[in-house]
C-alpha cells in the first residue's frame, strides 16, 4: 500500500492584481509517496503557478487554508496524476528497467581504498 503526504512548502503572490489584495501566484510544494511494504520513500517538489481570480472567487490572504491552497494545486496538477507520477517513480527507482537510463557513477573519481592505498598519484600541475 501507498501512502501520500503533501506538503505546502512555499507561497508567492502580488501584491495587488485588478483591485485585489495579497494575490497568491506561484505555490511551492512536495508530494511523499511511501510504499509500506518496505518503507521506502520518494519526494516529488515543484511549483504550481496559479490562475488570477476574480472578484467572484477570490479568498483573503489571512482567511486562505492549507486545504484551499492544495486544491488549487491540484485543479492545476490533477492529484491522481501526480500521485501515480510518484509512485511510478519510487517504483522505478527500487527496481530499475533494463532500457532506463541510470546514472553510474564515474569509476575513476571513486575513493579506492579507506586507507588510501590505491589511490592515483595526482598529474603533474594538478596541485
Amino acid at each position: 500500500m501507498y501512502l501520500y503526504r503533501w506538503t505546502i512548502e512555499k507561497v508567492e503572490g502580488y501584491p495587488e492584481v485588478n483591485g485585489l489584495q495579497q494575490v497568491l501566484g506561484v505555490v511551492g510544494w512536495e508530494l511523499e509517496v511511501r510504499d509500506t511494504s518496505d518503507h521506502s520513500v520518494h519526494y516529488i517538489r515543484r511549483e504550481t503557478k496559479l490562475e488570477s481570480p476574480s472578484s467572484d472567487n477570490f479568498i483573503d490572504y489571512l482567511e486562505l487554508s492549507n486545504e484551499q491552497v492544495l486544491q488549487w494545486v491540484w485543479d492545476v496538477v490533477g492529484k491522481e496524476t501526480i500521485e501515480q507520477k510518484a509512485k511510478q517513480e519510487l517504483d522505478d527507482i527500487r527496481a530499475p528497467k533494463p532500457t532506463q537510463l541510470t546514472s553510474f557513477g564515474m569509476p575513476w573519481k571513486g575513493a579506492c581504498c579507506p586507507d588510501g592505498t590505491g589511490m592515483p598519484s595526482p598529474e603533474p600541475g594538478s596541485e
